[in-house]
């Protein structure tokens, strides 16, 4: 868990784990974070435990690691020719949703590592010869 955890990040409807009797407890996301709740937290979700003793493997178990997510791509878009951007534009229009592209685009929402892959394929399909830079970067838990 990174140092400057904040209980207050977590959504309301991520589910937690309160099992400390599971071997993977130590490295996962969903136990140390319930680890974390304070005086303060009311209520959250949680796994059940009932459920866990039938089963030999955790299926909710996650990696307690930070992951690594991209915001916008307006700056690699204005360094390629009108044609190349505009074919760029509509692949994605057509993967993403206008909407969605958009918000994607103007740093209105985290673009995942899958997606950032798909993205960067996009744009060598098209002719970016060198790895696609995202306008910026925020490293923080895949709830």
């Amino acid at each position: 868990m990174k140092e400057n955890f904040n209980y207050n990040d977590v959504p309301v409807d991520y589910l937690q784990c309160l099992n400390d009797q599971c071997p993977r407890s130590g490295d996962c996301l969903r136990f140390q974070t319930a680890l974390q709740a304070n005086s303060e937290t009311i209520s959250f979700l949680v796994v059940n435990p009932v459920y866990m003793q039938t089963r030999e493997e955790c299926p909710f178990w996650q990696a307690d690691q930070l992951t690594r997510f991209a915001l916008g791509f307006n700056n690699a878009l204005s360094t390629l020719p009108r044609k190349e951007a505009t074919q760029i534009r509509k692949i994605l229009y057509e993967h993403f949703g206008r909407s969605m592209y958009y918000r994607i685009r103007n740093r209105e929402r985290l673009i995942r590592p899958e997606e950032q892959a798909f993205i960067q394929q996009v744009f060598q399909n098209e002719g970016l010869q060198e790895n696609l830079v995202f306008d910026t970067y925020v490293e923080q838990y895949d709830w």
